[in-house]
């Protein structure tokens, strides 16, 4: 989201409510190595508004942990089926999890400033942040496809221009 967004969705609210824009955080990572090797995504939150260096420096603390996600292990006969479930899972865990916030954005809820006034604020998710292999995962797409272009590894290097992947796509594929 660009300033010029922002300032346009600001524009939209009613006097006395504000926007704070959310962004999520999530990377796989190994929770035990006693407990058999678990592994979960943690969750985390923080707001757009907060200057990239400061997101940039984990002792700031600009990210809060929201929520662990597990990763699953299934039985599943078919071997393939096991990334598919897992997929599927992770996103009915992240839709669980941010549910209130997904209430937020739409109808908007009463927060404290930072000079203890009472807020009408709306929070859009603004961006999720996540390295390639998660990047793909929440997109629904496979590992030899762009998760920001409609490009396969069949089009990579080629010269010409793909269009940008709509979330309508993303919808189509869960």
């Amino acid at each position: 989201m660009t300033g010029d967004h922002a300032w346009k969705l600001q524009e939209g609210l009613p006097d006395g409510m504000t926007l704070l824009g959310v962004v999520l955080s999530s990377d796989k990572t190994k929770v035990s190595n006693i407990a058999g090797n678990c592994y979960a995504h943690p969750l985390l939150i923080t707001l757009a508004n907060i200057d990239p260096d400061v997101h940039a420096k984990g002792s700031l603390q600009a990210y809060i942990p929201l929520t662990l996600l597990p990763v699953a292990k299934f039985i599943h006969r078919v071997k393939c089926m096991h990334s598919v479930l897992a997929d599927r899972l992770l996103h009915q865990y992240i839709d669980i999890v941010i549910e209130p916030l997904k209430q937020a954005a739409h109808l908007g809820i009463m927060m404290s400033d930072p000079a203890g006034l009472s807020r009408y604020c709306f929070m859009p998710l603004v961006t999720y942040v996540a390295d390639t292999p998660e990047e793909l995962i929440i997109t629904c797409i496979t590992m030899n496809a762009s998760p920001i272009t409609m490009a396969t590894h069949a089009n990579f290097g080629d010269p010409d221009h793909h269009p940008l992947r709509k979330g309508s796509s993303m919808l189509a594929n869960i």
